[in-house]
C-alpha cells in the first residue's frame, strides 16, 4: 500500500517556487509533456511561467498528438497566436529531415517492419472463427497488396532493383566487362564517335541521292 501511493506521489506534477515543474529522476521527455500540461490543465500551473522550452515541447504535443490549431492553442497556454506561429516555425526546422544516404535503409526497414507487423495483426483477425471464409480471402488479398506494394516502394528508394536496372547491368557486362569509370567513359567517348560517322555518312549518302535525282530530273526535260 505504502509502495502505491509512493509510486502515485511520483506521478503527480510538483512546482518549484518559480512556478516551474520540478525535474523528476529517470523521466523522459514526453512524461514531462504530460506533467506540465495535466499541471496546466488542473489549474496548479500557470503557463506564462513556462519556458520557452517547455511551452515548444507543450505547442508540439497540441499540434502533433492532440490536433489542436494555432488559436486553440494560444488560447490554452496564454500566448499570442504570433508566438505559437514562431514556435511552429522552430519545431518544423528541429523536424527537418537533411539529406543522408543512410536514410533509405533505415526508412525502408521501418517500412517493411511495420508491413509485416500489420499483415500478422490481419492474418490474426481472420483466423477468427466468426470470420467468413470470403473475409478471410479477401484478408490474404490485402496482405499480398500490402507486400506487393512494399516492393515497389523498396524498388523507389534503391533498395531493390527494378527490371531495366536489372537489363542495364547485365548488358553493361556482356558488352567489354566494364571494370571503371574511365573504361565506361572510353567506351561512350567511342560510341558517340561511331555515331557521328555514321550520321556524316547518312548526311552524304543523302547529298548524293540529291544530285542524282536532280540530274534525272534536267535529262527527263
Amino acid at each position: 500500500m505504502n509502495n502505491e501511493l509512493n509510486n502515485n506521489e511520483t506521478d503527480t506534477p510538483r512546482l518549484e517556487e518559480s512556478g516551474h515543474l520540478a525535474p523528476q529522476p529517470g523521466g523522459t521527455e514526453e512524461r514531462g509533456v504530460l506533467q506540465i500540461i495535466r499541471a496546466i490543465k488542473s489549474g496548479e500551473l500557470n503557463p506564462g511561467k513556462l519556458s520557452s522550452d517547455e511551452r515548444r515541447l507543450c505547442v508540439q504535443h497540441f499540434l502533433y498528438i492532440e490536433g489542436l490549431g494555432v488559436m486553440e492553442i494560444a488560447l490554452i497556454l496564454h500566448v499570442s497566436d504570433r508566438t505559437i506561429r514562431r514556435d511552429r516555425k522552430v519545431i518544423h526546422e528541429s523536424n527537418a529531415i537533411k539529406a543522408d544516404p543512410e536514410l533509405a535503409g533505415i526508412y525502408a526497414g521501418r517500412l517493411h517492419a511495420e508491413m509485416e507487423a500489420c499483415q500478422q495483426r490481419i492474418r490474426k483477425i481472420s483466423r477468427d472463427q466468426s470470420v467468413s471464409a470470403s473475409a478471410r480471402i479477401d484478408a490474404e488479398r490485402q496482405c499480398f497488396d500490402m507486400l506487393d506494394s512494399t516492393i515497389e516502394r523498396l524498388q523507389s528508394l534503391g533498395i531493390l532493383p527494378t527490371a531495366s536496372q536489372a537489363i542495364q547491368a547485365d548488358i553493361t557486362l556482356r558488352n567489354g566487362h566494364l571494370d571503371d569509370l574511365d573504361a565506361l567513359s572510353s567506351e561512350i567517348d567511342r560510341m558517340k564517335a561511331i555515331k557521328r560517322r555514321h550520321d556524316t555518312r547518312s548526311e552524304t549518302s543523302q547529298i548524293v541521292a540529291d544530285v542524282d535525282a536532280r540530274e534525272e530530273s534536267a535529262q527527263d526535260a
